[in-house]
């Protein structure tokens, strides 16, 4: 019995690995950042959270500490694009890298929020028909495209967490709107959907 496995195959055990109670699978929701959805999720995702805390010397008493706030998320990654088509997907993802700016970026697990890529990098063909890539988003305050409450007809691939992020309204309330969606991470074209 041989102990060697291809990349391909780590890279899809560990997309598929179930996880314990209390851990999010990274294929619960696909990610997506602006019109790039990943087939696959990443096989690597880091959040970064941290808060700006400043101390300050005061004379003959002591220190003072404060909370400034929270430092903006950074999320950073590693993934596979597999299969024949695995240049087009990475050059696909490096055009939207190219074009710039903010733009709506949903995690599994996590409501949707304004970032920008700040670095991808191709780190290699490591065997026939897979590209490694890794990635670096900052969270930025973009401004929300807010929709009006109202009716709308969805466009393929949209969830309802994007609705959610442009109107504010949180995701419970946009579920309790739109029980006639089963599947709040994944929209057919021409769903309607209820922003209250």
């Amino acid at each position: 019995m041989s102990c060697r496995r291809s990349l391909r195959e780590t890279a899809e055990d560990t997309r598929s690995h179930s996880h314990k109670k209390g851990e999010y699978s990274l294929n619960m929701m696909q990610m997506k950042f602006k019109d790039f959805t990943w087939k696959n999720n990443p096989v690597e995702l880091v959040m970064g959270l941290a808060r700006n805390i400043k101390e300050i010397v005061i004379p003959y008493v002591g220190t003072k500490t404060d909370d400034m706030g929270e430092i903006k998320r950074k999320v950073s990654g590693r993934g596979y694009f597999t299969g024949e088509v695995c240049m087009e997907e990475f050059n696909r993802l490096q055009k939207t890298f190219q074009e710039g700016g903010a733009g709506s970026l949903h995690l599994p697990g996590q409501m949707p929020f304004a970032a920008v890529m700040q670095e991808l990098k191709f780190i290699g063909v490591q065997g026939e028909n897979i590209v490694e890539y890794s990635f670096l988003f900052k969270e930025t305050e973009g401004a929300r495209a807010a929709e009006k409450s109202g009716v709308y007809t969805a466009r393929n691939g949209e969830s309802l967490w994007d609705y959610s992020f442009m109107s504010g309204v949180d995701i419970e309330t946009m579920r309790e709107s739109n029980t006639h969606i089963r599947n709040i991470n994944y929209l057919n074209e021409g769903d309607e959907v209820i922003v209250p």
